[in-house]
């Protein structure tokens, strides 16, 4: 999994991707689209390998930049470092950043980073570091309180299961259905990532 911050002058917005390796460019093919004049079709793509996190400029017309130099070969990047593209500007999630180093993914430290964000904040996984259904339920409460945020929530990120919601469903069965149909880490990143911005760390 590789997670992404993506910066357009005042506004960010965190991408959680399942592959190892995400395309951004200006085509609407790419796993992040830039429609901006000064990007290339197919201009870099961020994957993940056994070294970490790299970086390759794929023959832009005007280049990819790592902390302001234009690389022109692979290059290892750490969370924090900035990953310029016309005007966009990219940063690898420091929270939620897995790579090929073993053969699943490596879980995220959930409990320092939940403490971290609110604590006290009653933590459990399921095993494999990532929260189980009733601890995360718990911070979903926590994250959307008011029906509304969960309803914005859903038409922003899970449209799909936004639609399945019945007029008669209450909260606590959309809440399954959200922990049942979606992908659970992805849930989790856009769950820390409302609650980091909500606290302003």
């Amino acid at each position: 999994m590789i997670a992404i911050w993506v910066k357009t002058g005042c506004s960010q917005q965190l991408h959680v991707f399942e592959t190892s390796e995400v395309s951004i460019g200006r085509a609407e093919e790419n796993e992040i689209a830039v429609p901006c004049g000064d990007v290339s079709r197919r201009h870099c793509k961020i994957f993940a390998s056994s070294v970490g996190i790299r970086v390759l400029d794929l023959q832009s017309r005007n280049g990819t930049f790592v902390n302001g130099k234009r690389i022109q070969q692979v290059t290892i990047v750490a969370a924090g470092d900035e990953i310029k593209v016309g005007t966009i500007r990219l940063y690898i999630s420091d929270d939620l950043v897995a790579t090929n180093r073993s053969a699943t993914p490596r879980p995220v430290d959930l409990s320092s980073l939940i403490s971290r964000l609110c604590p006290p904040f009653p933590l459990q996984d399921d095993g494999t570091g990532w929260l189980d259904s009733m601890a995360l339920r718990s911070l979903i409460e926590r994250v959307l309180p008011h029906e509304p945020d969960l309803d914005a929530f859903c038409i922003d990120h899970f449209p799909s299961v936004k639609r399945q919601f019945g007029a008669d469903m209450c909260r606590t069965t959309k809440i399954n259905f959200l922990i049942e149909y979606v992908d659970r880490r992805a849930l989790v990143a856009l769950l820390i990532s409302r609650l980091n911005k909500d606290t302003k760390l």
